[in-house]
């Protein structure tokens, strides 16, 4: 049976344990191998508090996990790094007198685990497609799996260092793309649903290569998806994820997105195509086919053109241009939809095939804060 690293530690380091949160999980690390250095001096000892201590240390540590040990990261709230059962090695550099100190933790298993309020797991569900005019056809849409145990959790093989400010660096292995596939997530909840590759910024002082928006300043913490698509609440069901653009973060305090999406052909005409067919019983099926053919809460409806932006969960600029099958409405209706800055909103409604006749404009102020 191994010796628990809590009697192996020396008591000036076990200070600086605390900002990886492992000062209540040392009797879980079982020792198997130790060096410690003292200036220029190495020596490896199972007495290691009898040797006299300089204003510097070095701690070379090798040793096991019992069961998984999850770690908060300061720097990023909601989310834990989880170092599975099995091996585990700790290096660490402190200077007492300049106070500065480097811990770096690998392990055989490393997870980084997701509190549901960042992201969730999903489930799919099949709802009918209200543009099929036969009734048969579903389309797929996501909702955040019941089960609150279960949480997003992505392992991957890195190291990961500490300073004594917090600072968190992230070193993959050479073999590998520096990104984790995420699976099907909810972004907290907001019923947008996103997959994509993840590039890791735990660092408050370097920047990740080809990124834009936050991320770009090196105090930002978060992971940036790459090559992402992107699902729209259900009651906008119906929109291909292909066909969204743009750039997508999440931190601490949730999405930051800028969304583009364009459905119009070379000569500025909607691709979604509104049509009438006339059922066996002698009424007439209306509803869009083609490329931005999607649900509006249950409404058949065409998609034009979206510029979205969002920052921390809540939309600042919205710009959605479709048309709809509205009721009490004979033909289809345009809808033009703005968010500004300010907190405004504007929407404009007009008949689709008419560009200059508003039938409805109407403005609210502070809609947004």
């Amino acid at each position: 049976m191994g010796v628990p690293l809590s009697v192996m530690l020396p008591a000036d380091l076990r200070q600086f344990t605390m900002p990886l949160g492992l000062d209540a999980f040392l009797e879980q690390i079982l020792y198997e191998d130790m060096s410690i250095r003292s200036g220029s001096v190495t020596a490896i000892t199972d007495a290691p508090d009898l040797l006299p201590w300089g204003p510097q240390l070095g701690v070379y540590f090798r040793g096991r996990l019992g069961s998984n040990l999850g770690l908060a990261l300061p720097s990023f709230a909601g989310v834990e790094l989880v170092l599975g059962a099995g091996k585990i090695g700790l290096d660490a550099d402190v200077d007492f007198e300049a106070e500065r100190f480097s811990i770096t933790l690998s392990a055989d298993v490393l997870t980084i685990r997701f509190a549901r309020s960042l992201l969730q797991p999903v489930v799919p569900k099949e709802i009918s497609d209200p543009n099929d005019p036969t009734g048969e056809k579903k389309i797929t849409i996501f909702e955040a799996d019941p089960d609150q145990n279960k949480k997003i959790e992505l392992a991957f093989e890195v190291a990961v260092t500490v300073n004594e400010t917090g600072s968190i660096e992230v070193t993959w292995p050479d073999s590998s793309p520096q990104r984790l596939r995420m699976p099907k997530a909810m972004i907290g909840d907001t019923n947008v649903v996103i997959e994509g590759d993840l590039g890791i910024d735990f660092s408050t002082t370097t920047v990740l290569p080809d990124v834009t928006g936050r991320a770009v300043d090196p105090e930002w913490v978060g992971v940036v998806v790459r090559d992402f698509k992107i699902y729209l609440p259900p009651d906008m069901a119906g929109i291909v994820p292909g066909q969204i653009t743009g750039n997508c973060l999440i931190g601490s305090n949730g999405l930051s997105a800028e969304l583009h999406g364009n459905w119009l052909d070379a000569a500025g005409n909607p691709t979604a195509v509104f049509k009438e067919v006339k059922q066996q019983d002698g009424t007439m099926k209306r509803f869009y086919e083609g490329a931005g053919s999607f649900s509006f809460f249950g409404l058949p409806g065409g998609m034009r053109t979206l510029e979205l932006d969002i920052e921390d969960n809540i939309p600042i600029r919205s710009e959605v241009e479709a048309e709809f099958l509205l009721p009490f409405f004979e033909a289809p209706v345009a809808v033009n939809l703005g968010v500004g800055l300010d907190g405004s909103m504007d929407l404009e409604l007009r008949p689709a095939d008419d560009e200059t006749e508003a039938l409805v404009k109407v403005r609210r102020e502070d809609l947004v804060e």
